[in-house]
């Protein structure tokens, strides 16, 4: 009696771990896009002063020791995925949102 209990909860546990949905991270990873033209160094015309480039008034502000000269990769949209950045392997932090401008700071740790 007891060697059929054991078997059937196994088969049992077997059976469920097959049909089971398996997680992928990399699906998540796979999703990353080239951000680049979306960010203005801060150090770069129009990245403090917004007047002096129209087009940079609409680009985010990024704090990072390369600016916008290395590529700068992004995932989510910001609205019904949270959007997270970074640059040479880096997390880019958000650390102010506005309805304008969003200024990301680069985070070597």
């Amino acid at each position: 009696m007891m060697k059929k209990m054991l078997a059937a909860t196994a088969i049992a546990l077997g059976a469920a771990a097959m049909l089971a949905p398996t997680a992928s991270a990399d699906e998540i990873d796979n999703n990353w896009y080239d951000a680049t033209g979306q960010f203005v160094g801060v150090l770069e015309p129009g990245g403090i002063d917004s007047g002096s480039a129209a087009q940079s008034a609409l680009r985010s502000i990024v704090v990072s020791p390369w600016g916008t000269s290395r590529l700068i990769e992004c995932r989510g949209d910001g609205h019904y995925v949270v959007k997270q950045c970074r640059q040479e392997g880096h997390w880019l932090v958000d650390v102010a949102s506005s309805p304008f401008r969003d200024t990301w700071v680069y985070n070597p740790f």
